[in-house]
């Protein structure tokens, strides 16, 4: 992947109704934080990080005073359908470019 190329994934936006349902949700499950894993699909075929993913997980139990890194709640029991749990991995990234302004002072320089 070329930094320099202007097709780079440089950024990723994410919706704030998203993340407000996001929120809403992970307080049910007792969660404290939220860990953003760089994700990729796979296979890897696009040579300018097109690909990448932010992953978003609940995490229940996370103390950084503590030195504890608490759990990833990676699925949770569905209420109706105990049978079939529900995710708790998000992907509700869109990547940059093409969601972000060009104009943007933190990707001026960085071929936005």
């Amino acid at each position: 992947m070329d930094p320099d190329n202007p097709l780079f994934i440089k950024a990723f936006t994410v919706k704030i109704e998203e993340l407000q349902n996001i929120l809403t949700e992970m307080a049910n499950l007792n969660a404290n934080a939220i860990r953003v894993y760089l994700g990729q699909n796979s296979p890897s075929t696009a040579p300018t990080g097109a690909d990448k993913k932010l992953v978003m997980v609940a995490v229940a139990g996370f103390d950084p005073d503590e030195d504890n890194p608490g759990f990833d709640i990676v699925q949770y029991s569905n209420p109706n359908n105990l049978q079939q749990p529900l995710s708790g991995c998000y992907d509700f990234t869109y990547p940059c470019p093409d969601t972000c302004a060009k104009t943007s002072p933190l990707l001026i320089g960085a071929n936005a």
